[in-house]
């Protein structure tokens, strides 16, 4: 329970970071350049927080084992990163972005792999399918993503 307030915090400071920061953040503290040529409509209506979140068809399981089919890790590799992307409203993923990652070349990895993956359902405001930005979380330790 306390890990998911963390997570939950972590995920609202980096929301609020957006907002204030009129963009993400990386890793390293500089801006970074989040690519918004997927977006179905005006990229300044893109949300962040809506009735009805994108995510991957058939939930957060199939995510994970299609990034650990995908996705070699070294055994010994333990960490976690978080992540930002756009999820149109045509449920197309694109502008992968470590906002935080405790090793960027598994980073790398991760994002090539979401690069590759499709089926995504788009965000609905209003039972309408609408442009929103998507947060990930993703641990790994052994050698696989959990």
């Amino acid at each position: 329970m306390k890990k998911n307030l963390f997570i939950l915090g972590i995920m609202t400071l980096l929301s609020f970071n957006l907002c204030a920061q009129g963009g993400f953040m990386d890793g390293n503290g500089n801006k970074a350049k989040v690519d918004l040529a997927g977006a179905c409509s005006n990229p300044h209506q893109i949300f962040m927080v809506t009735e009805k979140s994108a995510e991957l068809k058939d939930g957060r399981k199939n995510l994970i084992r299609l990034l650990n089919e995908q996705t070699e890790l070294n055994r010994k590799a333990r960490g976690q990163m978080f992540l930002s992307f756009l999820i149109n409203c045509k449920g197309e993923a694109s502008g992968f972005i470590a906002i935080k990652a405790d090793d960027q070349e598994i980073a790398k990895r991760a994002i090539e792999a979401l690069n590759k993956i499709q089926g995504w359902n788009a965000a609905q405001q209003k039972n309408k399918p609408v442009d929103s930005y998507k947060m990930l979380n993703l641990e790994y330790k052994k050698g696989r993503f959990f």
